[in-house]
């Protein structure tokens, strides 16, 4: 008797539960983890994740704003089903960011050993994900600019209008909705919300530092996260 099976599928759910594990790892989620292990969670992310996979691969995304437009819809997407299961009300979109940066992260391994000419492009728009370790990476790298912000307008805290010595720092688990706004229809990052500040900040320092890969290529923000991740432990 044959067995057939959806390899895609399979591979996704591999990728999806380690992306997961890092979404809610140590103090950034709090809340009940049964559902991590509840099939259902997965079949309703499923389409989801495989079309913004897709969009990702076959450049469907036309530039920034409708990437972050998009993304911004998944992440809500994404805190909707989880927060709807029976153990889980805590997902927030500091989760939710993590887990779509992470699938992208892994999912660029895919160029391992190739020309990332092309693949650049097609991931050009991804966010380089945001954790502890990458808070302090931009942290250290620009300080001075964060603090000089802080002279003009404040940046979201956690939901509150302040910024005060490294409240830059505070938990990445604890972004939620007030990171991101809808106007006309369409939803946009704020200017002065923290995840849109360290996106920010991530590609200034790649600019200005002249950050490159051995071809002499321009880093885009999933490679930076490859190179840094892990110096500030």
């Amino acid at each position: 008797m044959s067995e057939e099976y959806d390899i895609n599928k399979k591979m996704l759910g591999f990728v999806f539960t380690a992306a997961m594990q890092d979404a809610v790892r140590q103090s950034a989620y709090n809340g009940e983890r049964k559902w991590l292990w509840e099939p259902e969670v997965f079949e309703k992310l499923y389409p989801l994740l495989t079309e913004h996979l897709e969009s990702i691969l076959k450049n469907g995304y036309k530039d920034q704003d409708d990437y972050d437009n998009k993304f911004i819809i998944l992440s809500i997407k994404i805190c909707e089903i989880i927060n709807d299961v029976e153990s889980c009300n805590d997902f927030s979109f500091g989760n939710a960011q993590k887990l779509i940066n992470m699938i992208d992260k892994y999912f660029y391994l895919r160029t391992y050993g190739t020309d990332k000419t092309d693949e650049k492009k097609r991931f050009r728009f991804c966010h380089c994900p945001v954790d502890g370790n990458m808070l302090e990476k931009v942290w250290k790298s620009k300080a001075k600019t964060l603090k000089e912000m802080n002279n003009a307008k404040f940046i979201i805290i956690n939901g509150e209008n302040k910024f005060k010595n490294k409240e830059f720092l505070a938990g990445w688990g604890n972004m939620d909705e007030k990171e991101y706004e809808e106007v006309s229809g369409k939803y946009r990052f704020r200017e002065n919300g923290r995840y849109h500040v360290f996106q920010k900040l991530v590609r200034e320092i790649i600019r200005d530092d002249d950050i490159k890969d051995t071809n002499g290529s321009p880093i885009i923000p999933l490679e930076y996260d490859y190179i840094f991740w892990g110096q500030n432990q």
